[in-house]
């Protein structure tokens, strides 16, 4: 994903704001990326949730994992529209 990122910054001469895929390049490793734009992954197709999702107020637990932290920011207002800016 990071390496897709790269070849696609050389590209755009434009700074880029953030990220949206789909499932098939969800992974821990995707998800820890800290430096670049901000990443908004889809993290399952229509598989069941195999971990308890977040409550979709209040701070996120310390010990929420990536996954989890994901899945709550695509639930969001902003992170649905952006997200569905993927289909365009």
């Amino acid at each position: 994903m990071r390496q897709n990122v790269d070849y696609l910054a050389r590209a755009v001469r434009e700074a880029i704001g953030s990220v949206v895929a789909d499932a098939g390049y969800w992974s821990q490793m995707s998800a820890a990326v800290d430096a670049g734009p901000e990443l908004f992954i889809a993290t399952r197709t229509n598989r069941a949730r195999a971990h308890p999702s977040l409550p979709s107020t209040g701070r996120i637990r310390a010990s929420a994992t990536a996954l989890q932290i994901m899945e709550r920011k695509l639930k969001t207002k902003r992170g649905r529209a952006i997200y569905a800016k993927r289909s365009i």
